[in-house]
């Protein structure tokens, strides 16, 4: 949680997802995966102000206590230690593009000209 312990009190927004970084779809195939991943409860997929794109779960952390605090606080993992409050999704959108449902690839794909 960054520096930001007091900001984050009981909000918890980051211990509810997991995000990893995916390569930038190229081809067809590269979009069909994208596509099948959004086929999918819980996933969502996003390109951030930088380009990249990342691939989301909704799913919560373990060590989250009932009260929405960090049970292994003093030993969480570097990745949790270096997230800064300001790429909270709290604090606003924290994409460029978000693809909740297949039919919001299809329709970025339009829009940007992608045929594929």
């Amino acid at each position: 949680m960054g520096g930001g312990i007091e900001v984050c009190r009981g909000c918890s927004l980051c211990c509810r997802h997991l995000t990893t970084q995916i390569d930038a779809p190229e081809d067809r195939e590269g979009f069909e995966n994208i596509r099948w991943f959004l086929l999918h409860k819980g996933v969502k997929v996003f390109i951030d102000d930088e380009g990249d794109w990342y691939l989301e779960f909704k799913t919560t952390c373990n060590a989250l206590t009932e009260e929405g605090l960090c049970g292994i606080y003093e030993t969480r993992p570097d990745i949790c230690r270096r997230y800064e409050t300001v790429d909270c999704e709290k604090h606003g959108d924290y994409w460029e593009e978000l693809f909740e449902k297949p039919e919001d690839l299809e329709a970025y794909l339009k829009r940007e000209g992608i045929v594929i």
